[in-house]
């Protein structure tokens, strides 16, 4: 058995390839999710502090995760949060949400069956 410090000098980082971009890949996922879903899975009438994700929001995180190389949510929110070099698209969400969020894309990828993109 070989130790993470014998396969990778130090500073070096490991290189990884997915099979298609992040987009995609999640973009089968909900497919997937969407054609197993049951159609009554929430009660109406419950009421709701939370703000669901737009595509646009989910769209902008994993192109943010992509671009950073990483979950640096700071440096997402530098691109994509309030005065974002690329847009505001994240303007309302904290770290701690996208941090979430990330997470649950992750979980949904998984129990899809899809690949998981490798920066979530």
């Amino acid at each position: 058995m070989t130790s993470y410090a014998q396969e990778y000098p130090a500073g070096a980082v490991p290189y990884h390839t997915q099979t298609a971009p992040t987009q995609v890949l999640y973009e089968q996922a909900r497919q997937a999710a969407v054609a197993k879903a049951s159609p009554h899975s929430r009660r109406p009438g419950l009421p709701s502090q939370r703000r669901p994700w737009s595509t646009e929001e989910e769209n902008a995180l994993m192109a943010g995760l992509d671009q950073v190389k990483g979950p640096h949510w700071s440096q997402i929110l530098a691109l994509y949060g309030a005065k974002g070099q690329v847009s505001e698209i994240l303007k309302d969400r904290n770290q701690v949400q996208l941090k979430d969020k990330a997470r649950n894309l992750k979980l949904f990828f998984l129990k899809s069956n899809i690949e998981v993109p490798y920066y979530l």
